[in-house]
C-alpha cells in the first residue's frame, strides 16, 4: 500500500461504509492506450480511496504488470479475445464465475467488447447480481445490430463516456433508447508533469539550437491521429520561418513506415524525428514549445492533449470528438478542422512567432487541466456514478 498512499490529500479516504468493492476489466495486452491508463489510473486512485479494488486483464498484458508494481491487485488469467474462439472463451468464463464468487464486487465496470460481453451474460436480471457499467473511451459508432441492442439496453446497467459530445451521439442511437449515460472526463497525475526546468538539458541532449521551435506530437502512429496532415503542414511552416522549427514525433505504430516515406516525399529530412515509444513522456514534453493533436477519428477526449496542456504546452487541436470539450480555442491553444492541413500551418506560423503568447496559452492551459482534468476529478466522477447506479 505504499504507492497507492502517495496520493493527493485532494482525495481523502472513506468511512468504511462508503466503500465499494469495484471490478475493473480490460482486454488490451502489450499496447498503452488510453484504455489501459484509465483503468490503472481509477484503480490506483480509488485504492488510495479506500475502495476494495480488484483488476480482470490478460496475463503479461501491461496493465497487469503495472498493477503488481502499484500493489494493485489483479487477476491476470483472462483471455478476453474477439471473434469465437471457444476454449478461451469457456476459460474466461470459468475463471469469471470464480472471481464473481470469491470477490463478491458491488459494481463491474468493464472497458472492451469481450468483458463487456462475459460478464454482462453471466450477471444480466440475476437478483443479487453486480450492475455491469461499460465505459466507451472511444468516438467509433456502435453499429445498430439487435446483439449490440440486447446488450446495452437489457444486460448492462450504465454506460460512462469520455465527454459530451460522444454522450449526444449515443443517445440519437436506438442501441440506447432509454440507456443511462454518463460523462467523465479522464484525467492525468499532474504530478508526474511538474515544470522542474530539464527543457534546456532535454533540447541539448536531443541536439535543439536555441533559436529553434520545437513542435510536437505524442501519440500513437495510426490513421486516426491525424499525423500527415500535420507533417502537410508543418513542411509549409519551415519556410515560413527559415527552417527554424523541429517536429518531434513521439509514439509508435503501424503507420510509423508509411509515415517516414511520407516525411521524405515532403523533404522534411532531419527537420522531423521520430522517437517511438518513450517512456520517460514527462520530461520530453518539457523541451516542446507548440504541441499538435490533429485527430480524424476516434477519440473522444485525449489523455496526450491534457499531459501537453499541464506543462504549459499551446496545443493546435481538432475540433473532433471531445478535444473541444479540454483545449479551449483562443485561450489554450487553437483549434482546427479536421484533416485540415492549412489550418494547421496557420496556426503553427502565429505560435511560432510569439513567444509571449505561447506563453500566455501556456499558463492558460495549465489552469484548465488543473481546474479539470487530473486523475482526482476523474476518479472522484467515477466515485460519483456508482454511487449513483447503486443508489447510495
Amino acid at each position: 500500500m505504499g504507492i497507492l498512499m502517495q496520493f493527493t490529500d485532494a482525495f481523502q479516504r472513506l468511512p468504511e461504509k462508503e466503500k465499494m468493492r469495484i471490478l475493473f476489466t480490460n482486454m488490451h495486452r502489450l499496447t498503452w492506450g488510453g484504455q489501459p491508463r484509465c483503468v490503472l489510473t481509477l484503480a490506483r486512485c480509488l485504492s488510495g480511496r479506500g475502495h476494495d479494488v480488484l483488476v480482470g486483464c490478460p496475463e503479461g498484458s501491461t496493465l497487469a504488470l503495472d498493477c503488481h508494481r502499484l500493489g494493485i491487485r489483479a487477476e491476470d488469467h483472462f483471455n478476453f479475445v474477439s471473434g469465437l474462439r471457444p476454449g478461451a472463451i469457456a476459460s474466461d468464463v470459468s475463471l469469471a464465475r470464480k472471481t464473481l464468487a470469491g470477490f463478491h464486487p458491488d459494481i463491474i465496470q468493464v472497458n472492451s467488447s469481450p468483458d463487456h460481453w462475459l460478464f454482462s451474460m453471466l450477471t444480466a436480471r440475476r437478483n443479487g447480481a453486480a450492475p455491469v457499467c461499460r465505459l466507451r473511451h472511444s468516438s467509433y459508432p456502435v453499429r445498430r445490430t439487435l446483439a449490440n441492442r440486447f446488450l446495452n439496453r437489457y444486460a448492462t446497467g450504465h454506460t460512462i463516456v469520455h465527454s459530451e459530445v460522444v454522450r449526444d451521439s449515443l443517445r440519437e442511437n436506438p442501441v440506447f433508447r432509454d440507456c443511462p449515460i454518463d460523462v467523465a472526463h479522464n484525467g492525468i497525475d499532474a504530478s508526474k508533469f511538474a515544470s522542474d526546468g530539464q527543457g534546456p538539458e532535454v533540447r541539448q541532449e536531443l541536439g535543439i539550437k536555441a533559436d529553434e521551435v520545437v513542435v510536437g506530437i505524442v501519440a500513437r502512429l495510426v490513421k486516426d491521429k491525424g499525423h500527415e496532415f500535420l507533417f502537410q503542414a508543418f513542411s509549409k511552416l519551415l519556410p515560413a520561418v527559415d527552417n527554424k522549427a523541429l517536429l518531434l514525433v513521439v509514439g509508435e505504430g503501424k503507420e510509423r513506415a508509411a509515415l517516414e516515406e511520407l516525411a521524405g516525399s515532403l523533404s522534411l529530412g532531419d527537420r522531423a524525428r521520430f522517437l517511438g515509444f518513450r517512456q520517460d513522456v514527462p520530461r520530453l514534453l518539457s523541451a516542446i514549445d507548440v504541441g499538435v493533436l490533429p485527430s480524424i477519428s476516434c477519440d473522444s477526449t485525449s489523455l496526450s492533449l491534457k499531459e501537453m496542456m499541464v506543462v504549459e504546452i499551446p496545443v493546435v487541436f481538432s475540433d473532433f470528438g471531445g478535444l473541444s470539450e479540454v483545449g479551449l480555442d483562443g485561450v489554450t491553444g487553437f483549434s482546427v478542422p479536421p484533416g485540415a492541413a492549412d489550418a494547421i500551418f496557420e496556426k503553427l506560423k502565429v505560435l511560432c512567432a510569439d513567444a509571449d503568447l505561447r506563453r500566455r496559452q501556456g499558463e492558460a492551459a495549465r489552469r484548465r487541466v488543473l481546474e479539470n482534468f487530473t486523475d482526482v476529478h476523474f476518479a472522484e466522477a467515477m466515485e460519483g456514478i456508482f454511487n449513483k447506479i447503486l443508489d447510495r
